[in-house]
């Protein structure tokens, strides 16, 4: 190995050269600390290792996208200012580094993605309404589905009727049989009754998981809550071995192109989802540029599609890899799978609030302080935009109104009650399957609720407390030693992980949420501090203080929230629910991890059930 700083002195790379340039990500480092002026850098790959000094180590740390030397010295002296004195060893440091294989190719990173993969073979897929006491917006999804014409793959219909009045379920059923005669494929009503005798014959199948199959789809296992992951795990135990399209009830079959500049196929994360936000229903609609195509064949064409055969589709050489995050692609290749799709919003943001905008890029925040009308009516207004630019792959799926699914590969089963179930479900996916990505559309599916939202456009401060979110960003905490197991195997250790929460004693579970609680404090208070620090370079307007102002408040509760947290968190959120206690909690977490186990049994058991239309 050797030992050398920024003094050492290779004069190959000119910063300032204005040729096409190769691209370089400094990725699959391991950082190791030796001394107190050294740590060692140590390639993942090739086991080679290099020690420099720790400010090195922070400099490469910076070079993670895929730029060109030059490119990643700009961005070093800007983050770093003290070595703005001297960039001759800021130079010396990258040549040297890229020149003992610490860095990796655009090139090489195309070689590892760009196979089409296209086979021949077009799988089955089924289509899944989810619905829920709105036999209006059942009705005029249907009316909706009625005048397109279905790729020749979809088999089947399903409506997944998760209503809690039976006067919805009743008007639902007429509601399909009266649309039966307008599609020439079979067509189910997800009833109660269907739901009863799939849980027998689960039941009987797999008698040793009854208690989980009633945790996962039971009727009346989560009284007086909402459902949304329940519903979710019909649909997934009617679809294994093929492709699913999940629809929420109350979209519009329409797709939407981006009201941006739209973008070749990128690399990003949730956070880089973008947003416009309208005055009026009347603005969103003449804003709308149709693709052209409804949105269930745009995005059934991508389903099941690995990651070779996207890049290869939509990319065409690899200077388009250009900004992509090395560390993250590093672990995916040609045959990476794609296992969740989905497609951004156009209409309604589908939030039980709106501090989802504390989540925008500086981009949309730019958008929004400069708005002609004030901020709360917008907010209140919930027509707009949420998405992306082009097609995006990322690591988590989030919320989306219209998600493809491929089934064919083992995915895990959502929880059934409250919400944040999405996130778990995308976090839990990640972890059984390191190696997939999700896939994002470039285009927004019109989503338009029968009810009214007003309500929901308050902007309140951000805070952090107990729930679902919290369990996930446990889980996805990546084990190193999760390479080389089966996904069922991954699956079984996810469960172990919810069952070890469920049996901590009480005083540690607490002091674990006081921890994983902190940590997503300070993550937000991070990202108070960058909004912070943008205000200046944005225009003075009434929005950009009603910004300021949402943004001090959140920073000032995360702050006191973090100097003085509850001693005991998960009783206090407990306490807020009447009916919940330390051991109603231990019975979730232990009826959830028996189900997590049980899960790939569950499934295979429903392949051979017989629904009635």
């Amino acid at each position: 190995m050797s030992d050398f700083s920024f003094s050492y002195s290779v004069d190959s790379f000119n910063p300032n050269a204005s040729h096409a340039e190769t691209l370089w990500s400094f990725n699959n480092v391991q950082i190791i600390p030796c001394t107190p002026d050294t740590v060692l850098l140590k390639h993942s790959h090739s086991d080679q290792g290099i020690l420099v000094r720790p400010e090195v180590a922070r400099a490469l740390s910076l070079c993670k996208p895929f730029k060109s030397l030059a490119a990643h010295h700009a961005h070093i002296l800007e983050t770093m200012p003290p070595l703005r004195e001297t960039p001759e060893d800021v130079t010396n440091i990258l040549t040297s580094v890229q020149e003992a294989g610490f860095f990796e190719s655009n090139n090489a990173a195309w070689q590892r993605l760009a196979q089409n993969l296209d086979s021949s073979e077009v799988s089955p897929a089924r289509l899944f309404i989810l619905t829920c006491d709105r036999p209006e917006a059942l009705q005029r999804l249907l009316d909706n589905l009625a005048g397109i014409t279905l790729d020749q793959s979809v088999e089947s219909l399903w409506i997944v009727d998760d209503s809690k009045l039976d006067v919805s379920g009743d008007k639902n059923a007429e509601i399909i049989e009266g649309f039966r005669g307008h599609r020439n494929l079979p067509i189910y009503h997800v009833c109660k009754g269907m739901q009863e005798r799939l849980s027998a014959h689960l039941a009987h199948e797999v008698p040793q998981h009854q208690s989980s199959v009633s945790f996962l789809i039971g009727n009346d296992a989560w009284p007086g809550l909402a459902t949304y992951g329940r519903a979710r795990n019909l649909a997934l135990l009617l679809s294994v071995g093929c492709r699913a399209l999940v629809l929420d009830d109350d979209i519009i079959l329409q797709a939407v192109a981006p009201p941006v500049a739209q973008q070749k196929l990128q690399l990003g994360t949730a956070n880089d989802r973008e947003s416009r936000l309208y005055e009026s229903h009347e603005s969103l609609l003449q804003h709308a540029l149709d693709m052209g195509d409804d949105p269930l064949t745009l995005i059934l064409k991508n389903v099941g599609r690995s990651v070779g055969e996207l890049v290869s589709h939509d990319l065409s050489s690899p200077s388009d890899l250009a900004g992509w995050d090395g560390e993250v692609l590093s672990r995916h290749s040609a045959v990476s799978p794609v296992l969740i799709n989905q497609c951004g919003t156009w209409g309604d943001p589908g939030t039980a609030a709106s501090s989802w905008i504390f989540f925008l890029p500086p981009s949309s925040i730019r958008e929004l302080t400069h708005a002609q009308h004030d901020l709360t009516s917008l907010l209140a207004q919930r027509s707009c935009w949420m998405g992306y630019r082009g097609p995006t792959f990322t690591n988590f799926g989030v919320m989306s109104q219209l998600t493809g699914l491929d089934h064919r590969s083992l995915l895990p089963p959502y929880f059934p009650a409250e919400r944040d179930e999405d996130i778990l479900f995308g976090i839990m996916t990640q972890r059984i399957h390191p190696e997939s990505l999700v896939l994002t559309e470039g285009w927004a599916v019109r989503h338009e609720p029968i009810e009214s939202r007003r309500d929901r456009g308050v902007l309140t401060p951000v805070s952090v407390s107990p729930g679902l979110s919290s369990l996930a960003e446990w889980l996805g905490r990546e084990p190193d030693d999760q390479w080389g197991l089966s996904p069922k195997r991954r699956l079984e250790r996810l469960s172990n992980e919810v069952r070890t929460l469920s049996e901590m004693a009480s005083s540690d579970l607490e002091r674990l949420v006081r921890s994983q609680l902190a940590s997503q404090r300070s993550d937000r208070l991070a990202r108070c501090v960058t909004h912070m620090s943008q205000l200046e370079a944005m225009e003075a307007s009434d929005n950009l203080s009603a910004w300021s102002d949402f943004i001090q408040q959140t920073q000032a509760g995360l702050i006191d929230s973090l100097q003085t947290p509850e001693t005991e968190p998960l009783s206090v959120a407990l306490s807020k629910n009447g009916s919940a206690n330390f051991s109603s909690l231990r019975k979730l977490g232990q009826g959830f991890a028996d189900a997590l186990s049980a899960w790939p049994e569950i499934c295979e058991a429903a392949k051979s059930f017989k629904p009635k239309q």
